[in-house]
């Protein structure tokens, strides 16, 4: 197991991932205060985050058998993988505002995604009967839940995850599998 993780981390990061760990797969530690938040309408109009939350709960709904969650990281300021134009200032341009630093670049759903698909593809041929499940912002899965898990950070008071490298500037995604890979702990 600890020989299959060292690849996948040596994969994520030829395919140039800021950073990458491996979760355990278990129904989110969060549930209690995720209902709540839900029952006091705190998500809006974003009904979809109430639709069945049990699902969004446990990843095991999303890929049945899973083993463990592949996690990665892009920096999205600082010249990172989708970063944009010079977004060293924050300085908004006369009548236009100001847009958020992870919307300025490509849409890093894409550019993110993309590389996990080529990611899981590889995985599939190496480790053949196994299943991948790319994701990035599109399962609905606690990706910052399970980043902390794989030990890209720590979630901050301002609910992003903080690298004491990277900060908190990150955009995540992630592969749920059903390949038993050590993860990092």
């Amino acid at each position: 197991m600890a020989a299959q993780a060292e690849r996948v981390l040596e994969l994520c990061a030829a395919l140039g991932f800021a950073k990458a760990g491996i979760a355990p797969v278990h129904p989110s530690e969060r549930g209690p205060e995720f209902r709540a938040w839900l029952s006091a309408g705190m998500h809006g109009t974003m009904d979809w985050l109430a639709e069945d939350p049990g699902h969004r709960l446990d990843p095991s709904r999303e890929l049945p058998g899973v083993r463990a969650a592949i996690m990665v990281a892009d920096v999205y300021a600082h010249g990172g993988a989708s970063a944009g134009p010079d977004l060293a200032t924050d300085e908004a341009a006369p009548a236009r505002g100001r847009v958020a630093r992870y919307a300025q670049g490509d849409d890093y759903h894409l550019i993110i995604k993309k590389r996990l698909h080529t990611l899981a593809d590889t995985l599939r041929v190496e480790f053949p009967g196994h299943s991948f499940r790319s994701f990035v912002d599109t399962a609905p899965i606690m990706e910052r839940e399970l980043a902390a898990r794989a030990g890209l950070g720590w979630v901050g008071k301002h609910t992003l995850i903080i690298d004491p490298d990277l900060g908190s500037w990150m955009l995540l995604g992630g592969i749920l599998t059903t390949l038993e890979i050590s993860p990092n702990t």
